[in-house]
C-alpha cells in the first residue's frame, strides 16, 4: 500500500513585481492578476446562479468567478522592474508529511523565465538557498511538490522565477503540517483488502455490495500481458493518439502518490487489460450500482470521497471506504492539465459513442456524482474491480 501524501494549495495572495497591479484573492478558482491601466470594472451579477463576479478589462469580459469564492481585492505597487510577474498560491489543506504549493506566472516581462519553482523553510521569507521544488512549467499555473517536511511544523513558502534580469520572489504563504506524519486518505479503522498490479504496486481494496473495488487510483505502466503502456508527455502528441497511453498530472511523477496516473480511453479498453489479471476497469453499470448503494448520483459523492486532499470539501464522510481522490484530468485541448485536487474523473469501460466513453466525476464542493461522456482522448483516473 502506498504511503506518501500530498495537498493542493489553491487561493491567491498578494504579490507584485513591476507595474501597479490589482490582485484578486480567491478561495478557489482561476488566478486573477490585472494591470490597473487595463482594468475596466468588477461587476457583481446577482441574477446568476450562483452569483458571479464578472471582471472586465479593455472593454471585454475577461474572467467569471463564483462570488462566494472571492475573499478580497487588493492593490500592490512597486518592486523591481523587468522581473517576472507572478503569485504564490495559498494553502487550503495540509497533511502530515507533504505539501503542494502552486504558482501562477502571469507575465515573463522583458526576459523569458528560465527557472520557476517554490522555495520553503521553517523561517520566514525563504529563498533559493533553502529547500527548493521546481514547477513543471515555466509559465501559467503550475505546482511544486514539497517533500521531506515534518509533522506538526509551520513552514513558509514562496514561489520564485528567474529570468535574464535575476530571481524574483512571490508573496509568502505559510502552513502547519498535521500532528501525525503520513495522514492517510483511506478511511481509518477499516479492514481493507489488497491487490497488486502488474508492476508490483500494491493497493488497498474495499468490498461494496459484494463487489471488490480498488480503494486507490491505478498507477500501472504495464498491461496484464506484460506489454508496456506508453508514457506520452507532449500535449500535441497526446491529443492525436489513437492508441493507449498514460501520463502523470503536469508530467510530474511526484503527483503519483496519492493521485495515481491518468489514462486515455484506448488504454482503458485495450484487450491486453490495463488492470491486473482477475480484475477489470469498472463498467458504467458497476459505477451505477456503486452510487445507487449510497443514495444515487445526487448525494453519493459524500460517501465516496476521501476526507482529505480535496480543496474546500463541503461535506464528505467516505462512508463507503472508496476514498475517491481528485486527480484532475488531461483534456483534448493541447493536452492541458486541469482540476487537480478539485475534481476526480474516472473512466468506465463502457462506450458512449464513437468518440466518447462513459465516465464519472466527483467535485470538491458538491455532493453529487456526475455521469457523463468524455472524449476518449482525455486522460482520466481509473479504478479496477475484481472479476
Amino acid at each position: 500500500m502506498r504511503t506518501h501524501f500530498a495537498i493542493f494549495l489553491l487561493a491567491l495572495a498578494p504579490v507584485l513585481f513591476g507595474q501597479a497591479t490589482m490582485n484578486c484573492h480567491f478561495t478557489t478558482g482561476a488566478p486573477g492578476l490585472y494591470e490597473l491601466s487595463t482594468l475596466d470594472s468588477v461587476v457583481m451579477d446577482t441574477a446568476a446562479l450562483p452569483p458571479m463576479l464578472r471582471i472586465y478589462r479593455t472593454g471585454f469580459l475577461d474572467v467569471n468567478i463564483i462570488a462566494s469564492q472571492v475573499d478580497s481585492f487588493t492593490y500592490s505597487f512597486g518592486g523591481p522592474m523587468d522581473f517576472s510577474l507572478f503569485v504564490t498560491l495559498s494553502p487550503v489543506a495540509v497533511t502530515g508529511d507533504c505539501a503542494i504549493v502552486g504558482s501562477y506566472v502571469a507575465d515573463e516581462n522583458s526576459s523569458p523565465v528560465a527557472a520557476h519553482g517554490v522555495c520553503w523553510s521553517t523561517s520566514p521569507l525563504p529563498t533559493v538557498a533553502d529547500d527548493v521544488a521546481p514547477c513543471a512549467f515555466l509559465t501559467g499555473v503550475t505546482n511544486a511538490v514539497l517533500t521531506g517536511i515534518s509533522a506538526n511544523t509551520t513552514y513558509y513558502a514562496r514561489a520564485y522565477a528567474t529570468n535574464g534580469n535575476g530571481t524574483a520572489y512571490g508573496n509568502q504563504v505559510s502552513f502547519t503540517t498535521a500532528a501525525v506524519p503520513g495522514d492517510s486518505w483511506l478511511l481509518p479503522g477499516v479492514a481493507f483488502g489488497t491487490m497488486t498490479d502488474t508492476d508490483g504496486n500494491a493497493y488497498a481494496t474495499i468490498t461494496v455490495g459484494g463487489v471488490e473495488w480498488m480503494a486507490e487510483n491505478l498507477c500501472t505502466t504495464t498491461y496484464a500481458t506484460g506489454a508496456p503502456i506508453p508514457n506520452v508527455t507532449d500535449g500535441t502528441t497526446w491529443t492525436n493518439l489513437t492508441t493507449g497511453a498514460w501520463c502523470h498530472y503536469e508530467n510530474n511523477a511526484q503527483f503519483e502518490v496519492p493521485y495515481g496516473k491518468l489514462y486515455n480511453w484506448s488504454a482503458v479498453t485495450d484487450p491486453r487489460n490495463v488492470c491486473p489479471t482477475g480484475w477489470h476497469v469498472a463498467t458504467d453499470a458497476e459505477w451505477t450500482a456503486l452510487t445507487d448503494a449510497f443514495g444515487g448520483l445526487p448525494v453519493a459523492g459524500d460517501a465516496l470521497k476521501s476526507m482529505v486532499l480535496w480543496t474546500h470539501v463541503l461535506s464528505t464522510t467516505n462512508a463507503s471506504g472508496f476514498s475517491a481522490l481528485p486527480g484532475g484530468d488531461r483534456v483534448t485541448l493541447n493536452g492541458q492539465f486541469l482540476d487537480l485536487a478539485n475534481t476526480g474523473y474516472y473512466w468506465t469501460a463502457s462506450a458512449f459513442g464513437a468518440n466518447s466513453g462513459w465516465a464519472r466525476g466527483l467535485g470538491a464542493q458538491t455532493s453529487n456524482v456526475t455521469r457523463t461522456d468524455y472524449n476518449k482522448k482525455n486522460g482520466l483516473s481509473v479504478r479496477c474491480v475484481q472479476d
